[in-house]
């Protein structure tokens, strides 16, 4: 009888531990980091004279002669979940990016003074 408890406190405390480790490894899944998404490749439009320059997760231009730039913009995504990438800076058309796990996806910002692009991230669709 002693045996059968001791077989059963083993196995609910075995349990308890496999939920509690499955809730840490996803939650650590689910934290993405700096090193979730990172701009492969950044160029600027041949209309404009200037500088790109493409620092991981931003892209600082510098635009010479003209009002406006066009750069397109190569974003890929590290993480292992979607994201929904917000653009800060200075660009018109704030949209939003949406990549899936292991996504890479060209977008096209218009700079309207120098400055850097940067992103805020969010983890899941963009809404």
């Amino acid at each position: 009888m002693r045996l059968l408890l001791l077989l059963l406190y083993i196995l609910a405390f075995s349990l308890v531990v496999a939920h509690y480790y499955q809730q840490a490894e996803l939650r650590a899944t689910a934290k993405t980091g700096s090193w979730s998404f990172y701009i492969a490749q950044a160029e600027l439009d041949k209309k404009c004279k200037g500088t790109v320059e493409v620092a991981g997760d931003k892209v600082t231009v510098t635009i010479y002669g003209c009002k406006k730039a066009k750069v397109d913009v190569y974003i890929e995504s590290r993480a292992t979940v979607p994201l929904c990438l917000e653009p800060h800076g200075p660009v018109e058309g704030k949209a939003r990016v949406r990549l899936s796990p292991g996504e890479g996806k060209w977008q096209t910002y218009v700079f309207t003074d120098n400055g850097t692009l940067t992103f805020t991230k969010g983890i899941g669709s963009c809404r």
